[in-house]
């Protein structure tokens, strides 16, 4: 199904109705993965990142064809992986719509900050790992990001 433009709790997203993205415009030849990933990560400085937010960035934004990036492109209504160049840049111009999965859940309703009793519903465990898989399965998870994630809903049981 195409993507199309929604504005929901006034943020504009693309959506099929199953998936959501919040998305940036490439404006120049000087926009770079990088720099949407900081601004999707909330960070606003060029320089000095300390070493988790520099792990949290190139986590999103990639390094490369061997570590792609969690961002989509929109390519004729579609979600498509980001294409790289031969010199492993990934292949962005001006006008391109970058793209980012949001689980639709925290687009659906404000946020709330709840306090979760420390027994957890095996139902609601079950949810988040199928949640993670589902990541996993469209490649917005890298396998040890997987791991990682699957391990420490596990271990909250």
């Amino acid at each position: 199904m195409t993507l199309v433009q929604k504005s929901i709790n006034g943020t504009e997203y693309f959506t099929d109705d199953k998936v959501y993205y919040t998305f940036h415009q490439v404006k120049d030849v000087q926009d770079t993965l990088w720099s949407f990933a900081c601004m999707d990560l909330g960070i606003t400085r060029k320089n000095g990142f300390t070493s988790q937010e520099t792990k949290n960035i190139t986590d999103l934004a990639g390094i490369g064809p061997v570590h792609p990036t969690q961002f989509l492109l929109l390519r004729d209504g579609n979600a498509i992986p980001v294409p790289y160049l031969a010199n492993g840049s990934s292949n962005l111009h001006p006008n391109d719509i970058i793209l980012r999965s949001v689980v639709a859940a925290d687009i659906s309703k404000p946020l709330v900050t709840t306090v979760v009793p420390a027994s957890v519903s095996t139902n609601g465990v079950a949810d988040r790992l199928k949640e993670i898989e589902h990541l996993h399965n469209i490649k917005l998870l890298t396998d040890p990001e997987y791991q990682d994630k699957r391990a420490t809903i596990i271990a909250g049981l």
